[in-house]
């Protein structure tokens, strides 16, 4: 490993694979719709709970709903797949397995 400076140049060949591939269409057309889908769901989604969860006329209910909704910005990802380990489930294959999807 030469670092930035000490590899080779190879030019534009990789730009070239990309806009050359037979895929390159469909995984542009792929992105675009994620990005528009994002964008469109992504939007208002977080503006119109804010609208409804301003409408809840019990205080100590807007507060719960409020804490619930915000908890998964404040704690960390990997506590929540300890907390899933606690429970036995696997945090790739819990979907596919058969005894869980039983106990649903």
């Amino acid at each position: 490993m030469d670092g930035l400076f000490g590899s080779p140049w190879v030019g534009f060949t990789y730009f070239e694979r990309l806009f050359t591939s037979p895929q390159f269409y469909r995984v542009l057309k792929n992105t675009i719709v994620i990005s528009l889908l994002k964008v469109l769901i992504g939007f208002p989604g977080p503006i119109i709970f804010a609208l409804m969860l301003n409408e809840i006329a019990n205080l100590r209910g807007k507060k719960i709903f409020q804490t619930i909704s915000y908890l998964p910005h404040f704690v960390s990802s990997h506590a929540y797949v300890a907390q899933w380990r606690k429970v036995g489930g696997d945090e790739l294959t819990a979907a596919a397995n058969r005894q869980w999807q039983a106990a649903q």
